[in-house]
């Protein structure tokens, strides 16, 4: 993938993607490969690129922002990433009620109440969804 490719999918101008790439090749991120019409990218820099186009968009610099994707890519997540995650964990919350509901009701009580295989999935399933 060539760098206008790369910009065109990251609706980014020319000039500014090749500024990250050059970036991210530097600090050994990417490795990009001569060809006959240019430069070659493997298409993973294209989340590479977003990341870094997300974090200027919240005002880290380059070289901030290079810092960050140094330190590991699960040390930093976007505002919209984070609502996204949000979403998808209350859904989690949702889905879990709704197997505990299905659990307490479709399992046979345990004679002896603290005990037994059942109480410990019914137990499991409370911790899962916040219940005491």
């Amino acid at each position: 993938m060539n760098i206008s490719q790369i910009a065109k999918k990251c609706r980014m101008p020319y000039s500014t993607t090749r500024k990250y790439l050059t970036m991210l090749e530097k600090n050994g991120f990417i490795t990009s490969y001569k060809t006959a019409k240019g430069r070659d990218y493997p298409n993973e820099v294209i989340d590479l690129v977003l990341k870094i186009k997300d974090l200027s968009h919240e005002g880290l610099t380059l070289a901030e922002t290079i810092e960050k994707l140094k330190q590991g890519s699960n040390k930093f997540v976007s505002e919209g990433a984070y609502k996204d995650l949000q979403k998808e964990i209350q859904e989690l919350r949702q889905h879990i009620m709704v197997l505990e509901q299905y659990i307490t009701r479709a399992l046979p009580s345990p004679e002896k109440e603290g005990s037994g295989f059942w109480y410990h999935i019914k137990q499991a399933f409370k911790s899962l969804s916040g219940k005491k």
